[in-house]
């Protein structure tokens, strides 16, 4: 919650113990620094917000519904745990992020990156890259959710429906009905 709050620079390693209901020593003996801790704490997030993304992920429908699902499940997770959303998506991590915690990313988001590009193999989406198609939906989710923490809307299912159907209509292959 204090990376979430404060960033990597403004959570003190004092805080975070006193956070975590231990000592500073204590998390010295377990990180090596608070870069550390900070990595840890990153993979630990994303590999529960991939879970929830690609639980019951209907790969056997067509890529629309694929997507609907993705969007669905970030919403949802959003709202489950919104520092731990915060903390992963409205952060800039690259100045602490380690390659460990790179790598698993990659590694995390790879059954995502898979159906984009069977998607894009039969021509329901856009001719791009995959990478672009999916920064433009995660930047299309965190942009609401900013908007919401911002108090410029509220991220209600309607909305959440609409701008859906928005982000489909964005991605798909126009010259197709990409359902």
């Amino acid at each position: 919650m204090l990376f979430a709050e404060h960033g990597f620079v403004g959570a003190s390693v004092p805080d975070i113990a006193r956070a975590s209901g231990v000592s500073t020593g204590a998390l010295y003996r377990h990180f090596a620094d608070k870069g550390a801790m900070v990595n840890a704490l990153f993979r630990r997030w994303k590999r529960v917000l991939v879970g929830h993304l690609l639980d019951d992920l209907p790969l056997s429908r067509p890529p629309r519904q694929q997507i609907g699902h993705l969007w669905r499940r970030l919403a949802s997770f959003e709202r489950l745990a919104p520092h731990a959303f915060d903390f992963l998506e409205l952060r800039n991590h690259s100045s602490y992020m380690d390659d460990q915690s790179r790598a698993f990313e990659a590694e995390q988001l790879m059954p995502v990156m898979r159906m984009v590009e069977a998607a894009a193999a039969i021509g329901v989406l856009r001719a791009a890259q995959p990478e672009a198609l999916i920064a433009m939906v995660w930047g299309a989710f965190t942009g609401l959710v900013k908007a919401e923490r911002m108090g410029y809307l509220q991220l209600t299912d309607t909305l959440l429906e609409a701008t859906e159907a928005a982000i489909w209509a964005a991605v798909k292959n126009p010259t197709t009905t990409g359902e």
